[in-house]
């Protein structure tokens, strides 16, 4: 309740303090009735502009009126929380100076109950650790919690948590029992295995005897197959030597025909594959092929050669006439391009020259729908004074000239 009525009279007194200072509900009411609706009517409008940034001041300077009342008026509770502040640091310290040693004594204690608990647990561990190597070593397995070895099993958690007494008398030897037992029907199952694997062996190495005599058997026979064979191959490479050579002899007779043929063939027409194709049309059909070249008798071949060189002479001579028709109709192609080529420059640059006429019209224009009228009329004026009356020959013409003209004059005199 006392702080209720404290609180009220705080109120009261700050109301009171701003009241005298003028900061008060009515004339902050009386600032968003004038300007709380007051927005620029466009970006570029100074007139609201300048209207808009005014009120900002009349609003800033009542703001910061009621900001340099408030900051006073909480001067004096700024400086008794500051020694509030410093009162509780000093209390505080000196009690510490004895509850902090107090602490301390206190933590020692628990830190040393924890020492041991976790001593005692890291004991443990090492024996449950020693325990599962010891039963590992004898082949126990572990499942379902539980350490397993032969016919006895026991929880994992016993392991664990039995004395020493109790585990080396009655769990441990248990264990020892049975790895005895397994022991023993192992090394009676590895007796069996040894003899088996001796038998085994013995066997093996009487087939592998046998296998051997029969290897040596075969060797021999193969040796025999092949001297006969070796023999059969020799008499044949002899022959097919001797072969070879009787057509290495006709080979280099026919090369040496078919290369002074050759030289004789104008190379025009040869299409690398020892045949000359016809030159004119479609016609494939070759003149002469490697085969002709080298059975020929030697007045058919010199027949046939003589045309095949005329012909060749003539197509080189209607080749020569055909490019030089088509080099002069690529010039005049190149000529008719180039000149086309112009026209369409000429084109674009008029149509880019009426393009920026356009936008600077309408560029002027849009200027002077923002200008006020004066800048309107000068701008009427010079497009006038650019007009200029031409001269005529007939009496009827020259009347209006002048009658234009002095109306021109007219309006140019206009202020």
């Amino acid at each position: 309740m006392q702080d209720t009525v404290q609180e009220a009279s705080l109120d009261s007194k700050i109301d009171n303090e701003l009241v005298k200072n003028n900061v008060t509900d009515a004339v902050i009411g009386s600032l968003k009735q004038k300007y709380g609706t007051l927005r620029l009517k466009a970006l570029d409008d100074k007139e609201s502009y300048l209207e808009v940034k005014e009120a900002a001041k009349e609003c800033a300077k009542i703001r910061n009126l009621a900001t340099k009342v408030c900051k006073a008026g909480r001067e004096e509770a700024v400086k008794i929380q500051k020694q509030w502040v410093a009162k509780e640091k000093e209390v505080v310290g000196k009690i510490s100076e004895v509850e902090d040693p107090l602490d301390a004594e206190i933590k020692k204690f628990d830190d040393e109950v924890e020492r041991k608990k976790q001593e005692e647990i890291k004991r443990k561990e090492q024996v449950y650790i020693n325990r599962t190597q010891q039963l590992t070593k004898m082949g126990a397995l572990y499942s379902d919690n539980h350490f397993s070895l032969g016919d006895f099993s026991i929880e994992g958690e016993l392991v664990k948590e039995c004395d020493e007494e109790i585990w080396n008398l009655e769990l441990l030897p248990k264990f020892q029992e049975q790895y005895k037992i397994i022991e023993a029907e192992r090394l009676e199952q590895e007796r069996i295995k040894k003899e088996r694997e001796e038998k085994e062996r013995l066997e093996r190495e009487e087939f592998q005897r046998k296998q051997k005599e029969f290897e040596e058997q075969q060797a021999a026979f193969k040796r025999q197959q092949e001297e006969a064979d070796r023999a059969a191959k020799q008499a044949e490479l002899k022959r097919q030597s001797e072969e070879l050579e009787a057509k290495r002899i006709k080979q280099e007779a026919e090369n040496k025909l078919w290369r002074s043929r050759l030289e004789a063939l104008n190379e025009i027409g040869w299409n690398g594959q020892y045949a000359f194709f016809k030159l004119s049309g479609n016609d494939n059909t070759p003149v002469f092929t490697y085969e002709e070249l080298i059975t020929l008798s030697e007045s058919d071949f010199i027949e046939r050669r003589d045309k095949h060189n005329s012909d060749v002479e003539k197509y080189i001579e209607e080749k020569k006439k055909a490019d030089e028709l088509k080099m002069q109709a690529a010039i005049e192609e190149q000529k008719r391009v180039a000149a086309e080529n112009e026209r369409k420059r000429i084109e674009e640059e008029q149509r880019q020259a009426e393009i920026k006429r356009q936008q600077e019209e309408a560029r002027k224009a849009e200027e002077l729908a923002k200008a006020g009228d004066k800048a309107n009329w000068e701008h009427f004026m010079e497009q006038l004074n650019k007009i200029t009356v031409p001269s005529f020959k007939s009496g009827q013409y020259r009347s209006k000239a002048a009658e234009a003209n002095s109306l021109l004059q007219s309006i140019k005199s206009l202020k």
